[in-house]
């Protein structure tokens, strides 16, 4: 079931500002695979969120305590993303 998701790959444009969201491999010898789902919808978009993750700033907190416990990215794609709206239609996307 993993290698499902180690096998897709993400066809977005990774130099422009899109929201969606993003899924996570996790990995460390001898344990359970651990996968994760988040959405990206600050203004900087998902290309923010993946950084992110190689910097190890703002973390979820179960991606946090995965990485803390040994656990390191294998792979990291969007299953799903848009443009980031509008400012004014943010409300309307975010509820």
């Amino acid at each position: 079931m993993i290698d499902f998701f180690k096998g897709l790959r993400s066809v977005a444009d990774p130099t422009k500002r899109i929201c969606g969201v993003s899924l996570l491999v996790l990995e460390k010898p001898v344990m359970r695979t651990r996968i994760s789902v988040g959405k990206g919808i600050s203004m900087d978009g998902l290309g923010s969120r993946m950084c992110s993750y190689d910097n190890r700033t703002v973390l979820p907190m179960h991606v946090k305590d995965s990485l803390h416990e040994g656990y390191v990215i294998t792979h990291r794609t969007h299953l799903a993303w848009t443009s980031i709206p509008p400012i004014e239609y943010a409300i309307l996307v975010r509820n």
